[in-house]
């Protein structure tokens, strides 16, 4: 709790250190080798279909950072064993905006101390699931998903896991990692690059 006050602190506080910017990028690594984001929700959008639409625009070394995130509709409810919890499957895309997207991508790759190659994806398809709490409920309540690149390739170098934390009321989505060994397939998958 003490740290999740911190980190809103330092969110606001960026707010009035970044006049007519976007509040900083947020490295949350406790002194480890773990590389955990925490960027700022510009913009939430729920079209009339159901389909959610987050944007995400921070600052990080003077420049903007940003993407979307597109979370479809339709959910796939599945109980836990032997449990009454529930997880929530769904799909998306993870989308490109632009250059604050590319450049993103590329401060990622320096993080996570992995190679980039250029960046020729724009809309890369994910499946998520909401982790013991319903990703519908987003509006009204914080989220913690775990989305999925590429989970139907075959292909090593491009499956993927990450977690995304959402809280709408303090405008604050998380990128966090799932496992260091995904590093250079998470930027191969958001790069579109095997």
């Amino acid at each position: 709790m003490i740290i999740k006050n911190y980190i809103i602190s330092l969110f606001l506080l960026n707010i009035f250190l970044n006049p007519g910017g976007f509040p900083n990028m947020i490295i949350n690594n406790n002194g480890e080798d773990w590389v955990d984001l925490s960027l700022n929700i510009d913009n939430f959008e729920k079209k009339r279909n159901g389909t959610m639409i987050i944007t995400v625009n921070s600052t990080y070394k003077d420049k903007n950072i940003g993407f979307q995130l597109e979370i479809l509709p339709v959910w796939n409810v599945k109980k836990m064993d032997n449990s009454e919890q529930q997880f929530y499957w769904g799909k998306g895309h993870f989308k490109n905006t632009g250059d604050n997207t590319d450049y993103f991508i590329s401060e990622l790759a320096k993080l996570y101390k992995v190679n980039s190659k250029k960046i020729i994806a724009k809309n890369i398809p994910v499946e998520l699931v909401g982790l013991l709490n319903d990703p519908r409920k987003i509006e009204s309540e914080p989220i913690k998903m775990k989305f999925f690149f590429n989970s139907n390739s075959e292909n090593e170098s491009l499956y993927s896991e990450v977690f995304i934390n959402t809280d709408l009321s303090k405008n604050i989505l998380e990128f966090h990692e799932k496992d260091q060994s995904y590093r250079q397939a998470i930027i191969n998958s958001l790069t579109g690059n095997p």
